[in-house]
């Protein structure tokens, strides 16, 4: 599976490894993520973007190492480059670090980004002790007593329905600005949320979901 690196703040070189453990083997940095893989002595399998953010010794590093693909279009970030990069390849899923941080601009960008290609391909993220997973249809997740769990919904059409949540939604609208499922709790082993006519974004603590083995 793919695994996007970007420029924002990513997470401790353990994690890329554990990641790369259970699937997350094929790296892809976004413009400057590449220097986030160098500092942390990663070999990229690509490296994609306008350039502008790569310092020049990591890209003299990368040049015999890594596929790197320069594209100067500027209506795209660099983020979006690769996931037209990963359309094109017909990936249907990755997840994104680095694609949050310091700049709250880039980060709902990137939230907004993931919504744009949602029925293409299916981008997580994560970012610190967070799991995000954007959703559409009825999906049902393994889980634990006691989790947390957040919702949230942008749609107007939107209509949100759950089992297994202490917080029931029985086809409720869920709008961002207007109302949203924050700290729900899972009451069982697994919980089932359908989502019909919109995105959910699922949010829930990363490291539980490496303790209980919820990743996948």
């Amino acid at each position: 599976m793919n695994l996007i690196i970007g420029n924002g703040k990513t997470p401790v070189k353990k994690e890329i490894n554990y990641l790369g453990e259970i699937g997350y083997d094929t790296i892809i940095c976004a413009d400057g993520g590449a220097n986030y893989t160098y500092k942390n002595k990663i070999i990229p399998d690509f490296i994609i973007g306008d350039l502008d953010s790569i310092d020049k010794n990591v890209y003299k590093y990368y040049k015999d190492k890594s596929k790197i693909i320069h594209i100067k279009r500027q209506n795209d970030t660099d983020i979006e480059k690769v996931i037209k990069f990963l359309i094109s390849k017909k990936e249907k899923k990755a997840l994104l670090i680095g694609g949050t941080g310091d700049r709250i601009d880039h980060s709902i960008c990137n939230l907004s980004i993931i919504c744009k290609y949602f029925n293409q391909i299916e981008i997580s993220i994560l970012h610190e002790n967070t799991f995000l997973i954007p959703i559409k249809g009825m999906h049902t997740y393994k889980s634990f007593k006691g989790e947390i769990v957040s919702l949230f919904g942008f749609d107007k059409k939107l209509r949100v329905t759950t089992k297994g949540l202490k917080y029931k939604l029985n086809n409720d609208s869920l709008v961002f600005g207007v109302n949203e499922s924050l700290s729900n709790i899972s009451t069982a082993n697994n919980f089932t949320i359908n989502a019909e006519k919109g995105i959910v974004f699922v949010i829930r603590n990363y490291e539980k979901m490496k303790k209980y083995d919820l990743l996948f």
